[in-house]
């Protein structure tokens, strides 16, 4: 799993949440290096801020639906902002900050087939 933030607090409380599910995770501070990790490291979810320097989520989201081995990777969107709409390619879920972690979870849980 990759976790994408510019706020590196965002960060750590979306690692300690994958962590109490056992999952592994890689971290990026905005698109750009998200972009560069995914090139190196295959993982099944991005989770992703959308408002960040650099590359937004937007934009993440937008140069992952254009990259053939990355097309069917899942994204979590989290974001202040879920009622604007997406420049291009929209993401799996949107989900609104301030967000329940048990709804974060059971998302991550439903793109991941864990538990069905």
């Amino acid at each position: 799993m990759l976790i994408v933030d510019d706020d590196e607090s965002q960060r750590r409380l979306l690692a300690r949440i994958v962590e109490r599910i056992d999952l592994q995770w890689l971290t990026a501070t905005n698109g750009a290096e998200a972009l560069a990790l995914l090139g190196e490291h295959r993982v099944d979810l991005v989770v992703s801020d959308r408002e960040m320097g650099g590359h937004d989520g937007d934009e993440l989201v937008q140069q992952m639906r254009l990259d053939a081995d990355l097309t069917g990777t899942p994204v979590i969107i989290v974001t202040g902002s879920p009622h604007l709409p997406f420049a291009g390619a929209e993401p799996d879920v949107v989900l609104a900050k301030p967000y329940d972690a048990g709804v974060l979870v059971g998302h991550i849980h439903q793109l991941l087939g864990i538990g069905t």
